[in-house]
């Protein structure tokens, strides 16, 4: 009986090759992985470009908030020498230069107005 099966199984393979199945399945099998191919090298394309304009958007995010910050500090180390300067210019203040106190109330006040922020 396993002879039988053997040679059925010769003849059918013989009987495709001869009426050109074997090929057709060939060439079906060889555009699928063709295919398969393409889409793998046009997915990871797909990926990084994405993955780019993640990271550009997150850098782009993250430079902002750095500049805001930094510009929070400079205007912090830099607004008691421009009121003072200012206050002198326009002598808003008895003789003299104002003091740390004077600058200090000042100071408050345009915070309170919402003018230093």
């Amino acid at each position: 009986m396993a002879d039988v099966n053997s040679e059925e199984k010769a003849n059918v393979l013989n009987l495709a090759v001869q009426i050109g199945r074997l090929d057709f399945v060939s060439a079906i099998l060889a555009m699928f992985g063709i295919l398969v191919g393409l889409a793998a090298i046009f997915g990871i394309v797909e990926v990084r470009n994405r993955a780019e304009e993640r990271a550009r958007l997150t850098a782009k995010e993250i430079a902002e908030n750095v500049a805001i910050i930094a510009a929070r500090e400079e205007v912090q180390r830099s607004l008691p020498s421009i009121v003072r300067r200012e206050a002198l210019s326009v002598k808003m203040f008895s003789e003299g230069e104002p003091s740390d106190s004077e600058i200090n109330d000042l100071m408050s006040k345009l915070d309170k107005n919402g003018d230093n922020k």
